[in-house]
């Protein structure tokens, strides 16, 4: 049986994404970790305080900053994707609108 986990302060967010982020890429390294710890306060309101075990902290200090750095690019170079994909599907749409606009035009025509 394990014993139970000491929490510390890993780092702290004011944006609940970065925070919910920062938890994940922790948890998928095999780390114990927990966000908003036994608060009594609105999850929506900041701070948003991420905890790991204490035995864990110093290994992860040491790796924090990648963490949010990796985590800040992979976020920003999301955010340009679905911009130019929205942009793509916008044009596609206008296109084949305008298409089907012709042929019906075409059509007309030649009735």
């Amino acid at each position: 049986m394990y014993a139970p986990a000491q929490w510390r302060e890993l780092c702290r967010f004011d944006d609940p994404q970065l925070a919910r982020a920062v938890a994940t890429s922790v948890a998928s390294m095999e780390f114990e970790v927990r966000l908003n710890p036994d608060e009594p306060t609105d999850l929506a309101a900041p701070p948003f305080i991420v905890q790991v075990d204490d035995s864990d902290w110093a290994t992860l200090t040491d790796v924090l900053d990648e963490i949010i750095d990796e985590q800040v690019q992979f976020d920003r170079l999301f955010a340009i994707h679905q911009t130019k994909y929205r942009r793509q599907r916008i044009v596609l749409i206008l296109s084949l609108a305008g298409v089907v606009e012709v042929l019906v035009i075409l059509g007309l025509i030649e009735l």
